[in-house]
C-alpha cells in the first residue's frame, strides 16, 4: 500500500466509527505526533519543490479543476 493509501484509509474508517473512546484514543495518538503550532522541518528538496511550485503559480502555469478534469477525461478515453 502506498503512503497516500495509508493516509486515506483512516479517514474512510473514522467516518464509520461511532465509538467515542476509540476516536479519542486515535486523536491523542495524532496529537502526540503532530502539533499545529510546530513548524514543519522540510528537506532541501521539499524547499526547492515549493519554490518551483510558487514560481509556476506566479507565472500562471497551472490548471484549475474544470480544465484539468477535461484533460484527464480526454486522456482516459485514449
Amino acid at each position: 500500500m502506498t503512503t497516500l493509501g495509508i493516509k486515506q484509509r483512516p479517514f474512510e474508517g473514522i467516518n464509520n466509527i461511532d465509538e467515542s473512546e476509540f476516536l479519542l484514543t486515535r486523536k491523542e495518538l495524532i496529537d502526540r505526533k503532530y502539533s499545529e503550532t510546530q513548524t514543519p522541518i522540510l528537506t532541501e528538496n521539499q524547499k526547492l519543490r515549493m519554490k518551483e511550485s510558487l514560481n509556476q503559480i506566479n507565472n500562471g502555469d497551472f490548471l484549475t479543476d474544470d480544465p484539468l478534469n477535461e484533460l484527464i477525461g480526454k486522456w482516459l478515453k485514449g
